[in-house]
């Protein structure tokens, strides 16, 4: 089994010997200084994420003076804290609850994860329901599970590797059920057997969403290398030895391409290709199926349908909402870009368990031609001392009167959040308060969250009638360059 510790600022490689969680001795070696030592391994639980400097001061304390460790299973990606109480023992920290990594490799493990559960159903019709999923990972060790995947290792291609994804989802048991709740809906749509193939990040799955991105961009879509902007499935179904796949990668043309996989899907059928975006899902019951870009789809919305009258919701501590109530569809704008000041704000389709797809604010400038608004991007624009200032004080009132005007003009009548009752700069402070209370003090956090604000309420300002349909379809690939495909989760 290998690690990966973290050691104040150093990140290393090293590796455990004798690997027993529970009252076990081990040792540990850091390559950055070539030095072994042995702990006692006393108790364990998983704490989350890589930490950052400022974490180990509020997760580790001083801990008595001693030096501590964070490890990184690579074989399952997660991560664990180590903390010295002696001079030779080491006990795994305790921490409410049990975190995931996240980001983009947590993303593709558990993409890689479905694919992989999806070859054992495809194999084994026992493990085809969220029951028979659970009851595998609950009476079998790890080893086992693996094992058993691995004989399906024909009927799926991953970027990720089985000790890896299952590993992970044998720990983390919120993404199990999900697997678990994703394969009986997918399974009990479709009739797929063992002569198709279940590809995720794959040479093949990754070879046809670059020619699509091409043809996309030869086509004038401008998307760049961007393929949700083309289609947002996560992993694909391919029947071995396609000739269809042939085909589509084959195409000179976006419109020849998507023609391929649109004939070769249908309602409870795929002929030789088909594209799956995956949602989170619960694993109370099987995953939620939607079909999009097809005639024969009911679960589509269309444009007409999307109101002009919708809802906007804002708060100072969270990013700037548009929300139509008719059709439960809100999407966020946000600065993702963690404690820097950014232009670059993201919009995303939220949803009760997972997030949708997302769009560029600066995409969405350019189709209201309007120039990306510059705001100070200093620390004392915002704040003057603890204090907020008079002048992001005044750029918040104006942006927020021409925000309710133009929702008047729009129609839309319910404004929701505390920042719209600022009145007054004594208000205005009282909401700054807030703000820096929720980021702990962190004033360059608080002045970040405010910069966005102040984007997403020149966005608010500006937005037009058709503006929030036209965010949702591209956000969604619900477009003229996108292709038949289905949507697995709530």
């Amino acid at each position: 089994m290998r690690f990966n510790v973290f050691y104040k600022e150093v990140i290393s490689e090293a590796t455990i010997h004798r690997p027993k969680y529970i009252g076990d001795t081990f040792l540990v070696t850091d390559r950055a200084t070539g030095e072994w030592k042995k702990f006692l391994g006393q108790s364990f639980n998983i704490i989350g994420n890589e930490p950052t400097t400022k974490s180990y001061e509020t997760l580790l304390g001083k801990s008595s003076g001693k030096p501590n460790l964070f490890v990184q299973n690579l074989e399952t990606g997660l991560y664990y804290l180590l903390v010295r109480m002696g001079d030779s023992n080491l006990v795994w920290a305790r921490k409410d609850g049990t975190q995931e990594i996240t980001g983009a490799n947590a993303t593709r493990i558990q993409e890689a994860a479905v694919a992989q559960v999806l070859a054992l159903a495809i194999n084994n019709k026992k493990y085809s329901t969220i029951k028979g999923i659970l009851e595998l990972f609950e009476s079998e060790t790890l080893e086992n599970v693996v094992d058993l995947v691995n004989k399906s290792a024909g009927n799926f291609d991953t970027d990720a590797g089985v000790q890896e994804t299952i590993g992970y989802i044998y720990e983390a048991k919120t993404w199990l059920g999900s697997t678990a709740s994703s394969v009986e809906a997918i399974m009990k749509e479709f009739k797929i057997g063992k002569t198709f193939v279940v590809h995720r990040g794959s040479t093949m799955s990754n070879a046809l969403d670059s020619k699509a991105v091409e043809l996309a961009n030869k086509a004038g879509a401008k998307i760049g290398k961007q393929k949700d902007k083309w289609n947002p499935s996560d992993i694909w179904v391919f029947k071995k030895n396609s000739k269809q796949y042939n085909k589509a990668m084959n195409s000179s043309t976006l419109d020849e391409l998507n023609g391929v996989i649109d004939a070769n899907l249908e309602v409870k059928k795929i002929k030789e290709i088909a594209g799956l975006s995956l949602k989170k899902a619960s694993a109370k019951s099987p995953a939620k199926i939607k079909y999009f870009n097809m005639d024969a789809s009911d679960d589509e919305i269309e444009p007409d349908e999307v109101k002009t009258a919708i809802k906007i919701k804002d708060g100072i501590s969270t990013g700037t909402e548009l929300i139509d109530g008719d059709n439960n569809i809100m999407i966020q704008f946000r600065n993702t870009k963690g404690g820097k000041f950014t232009t670059a704000l993201t919009g995303t389709i939220r949803g009760k368990l997972a997030q949708g797809g997302s769009v560029s604010i600066n995409s969405v400038w350019n189709r209201l031609k309007e120039s990306t608004p510059k705001y100070p991007t200093k620390i004392d624009y915002y704040f003057d001392g603890d204090a907020p200032t008079k002048e992001s004080y005044k750029a918040m009132q104006r942006l927020i009167k021409d925000a309710k005007a133009n929702a008047k003009r729009l129609g839309i009548n319910s404004l929701k959040g505390f920042l719209w009752d600022v009145k007054s700069f004594k208000d205005y402070e009282k909401a700054i308060e807030a703000t820096l209370a929720s980021k702990k003090g962190d004033k360059n956090l608080a002045a970040v969250n405010l910069h966005s604000k102040l984007q997403g309420l020149h966005l608010l300002s500006t937005i037009k009638d058709d503006t929030f349909a036209w965010i949702y379809f591209q956000a969604s690939a619900q477009t003229d360059i996108s292709p038949a495909f289905v949507k697995v989760g709530e």
